[in-house]
């Protein structure tokens, strides 16, 4: 386990001279738990067409989905670069798309339907006032009933030292960021800096 661990781990610090990518993402999965629980979760959705990561790094989560076709959207191009890449290694084979996307300069201008879509990692970094009506946007215009919205909350505990250096942190409940009726939800933990999974099934279509 922490051989196959550090293999990666190295690999991937190896891959960022190249790509020159964030430091941030040389950890490998085995090292973040939560992500393979992601992992487990999308791949036993009954429905497996198309799923959107907004934010997806090196493609951790959406790279070892079992999906037919997989959005891989990102701020960062040379991450996206490395990404794909990586993917074409990958048993896994489904249609890609690589793009630079960020999710408050950006709007989803397509009518795709989304299977699953994946905020992990980063909601933190702004407020639930300025994502809340971009998060709306997508339920109500790229999803349908029994799909799922998965993303993260960092408590406000005082164990939680999580990106304290990064700058500004807001500490998010779901329904900061989700109008909780809409959804069956389930909430996953135990993971590092108290950090919280949230497994949210849309329970019917909205109404615009």
């Amino acid at each position: 386990m922490y051989i196959k661990m550090y293999f990666k781990k190295t690999l991937r610090i190896i891959l960022r001279i190249f790509f020159r990518y964030d430091w941030w993402h040389t950890s490998p999965i085995e090292n973040r738990k939560y992500v393979n629980d992601i992992i487990t979760e999308v791949n036993k959705h009954n429905s497996r067409d198309l799923l959107l990561e907004i934010g997806c790094g090196l493609g951790d989560i959406i790279g070892n989905s079992k999906f037919q076709n997989k959005l891989f959207y990102d701020t960062d191009q040379n991450v996206l670069n490395a990404a794909r890449f990586i993917h074409k290694f990958r048993k896994l084979k489904s249609h890609n798309e690589f793009k630079v996307f960020d999710f408050l300069k950006h709007s989803i201008k397509d009518s795709r339907i989304y299977d699953v879509v994946v905020l992990v990692n980063w909601l933190h970094t702004y407020d639930s006032v300025t994502v809340a009506p971009k998060i709306k946007a997508v339920v109500n215009n790229n999803m349908k009933k029994d799909s799922l919205l998965i993303f993260d909350l960092i408590p406000p505990t005082s164990s939680n030292l999580f990106n304290r250096s990064a700058g500004q942190f807001f500490h998010h409940s779901v329904g900061d960021l989700i109008k909780e009726k809409d959804f069956d939800i389930k909430i996953l933990d135990g993971y590092r800096f108290d950090r919280q999974i949230v497994i949210a099934k849309l329970r019917k279509f909205i109404v615009k």
